[in-house]
């Protein structure tokens, strides 16, 4: 599912889900588990802007904010990310979890080549506090 206007995606929804996620009544980390990501930032950082969004709710959803990979250790797999919004600046430290081998979409469904990375957050911390 695909929440607009905030652009997070979201799956393993049921009805029940998907009325808490488009009326933000329920809490937003109860239903974190089932967020892929936002569409704003490369993948590395939607990791960095879900766990935002658990800590901060659906207001993290409504704010302007920007996200960038800030460097990329290749052999580590690792990755230096940054959200900032409303003058405040969030560092996170992302690494592969594991790979994933898909099977393909469409005419290519069963050619398994393509590898996905599953990203965990293995750090965050506030570099720097604005306003909420």
């Amino acid at each position: 599912m695909i929440d607009l206007p905030t652009g997070h995606t979201w799956a393993f929804v049921d009805e029940g889900a998907a009325d808490a996620i488009v009326s933000q009544q329920a809490p937003a980390d109860a239903l974190i588990d089932r967020l892929r990501g936002w569409g704003g930032v490369p993948g590395p950082v939607q990791v960095l802007d879900a766990e935002l969004l658990r800590r901060h709710g659906w207001a993290w959803a409504q704010r302007p904010r920007n996200g960038r990979v800030v460097a990329h250790d290749e052999a580590a797999q690792r990755w230096n990310v940054e959200m900032t919004t409303n003058g405040s600046r969030y560092h996170g430290v992302v690494s592969a979890a594991r790979t994933v081998a898909l099977e393909g979409c469409g005419r290519l469904y069963g050619t398994g080549d393509h590898v996905q990375i599953e990203y965990q957050l293995d750090s965050v911390e506030i570099v720097e506090e604005g306003t909420r």
